[in-house]
């Protein structure tokens, strides 16, 4: 599996940068790389979402639909 940036899974997730930071921060997986970069497995994050019960506010996020 590639590794991608944040910014490439916002694009195919359909959402911010931001967002990305806050679904990790709600244990969306990710793989650390130094300090503060962070690369993704797109079908990890995909799968991780899918079972993932978003609060009200983050249910209106395009990434959760």
């Amino acid at each position: 599996m590639d590794l991608i940036s944040n910014k490439d899974l916002a694009t195919k997730l359909g959402c911010s940068v931001y967002k990305i930071a806050q679904l990790v921060k709600t244990g969306m997986p990710c793989v650390p790389l130094g300090a503060r970069t962070r690369r993704y497995r797109y079908d990890d994050c995909v799968a991780w979402l899918a079972k993932f019960t978003p609060s009200k506010y983050m249910a209106t996020w395009p990434c959760m639909k």
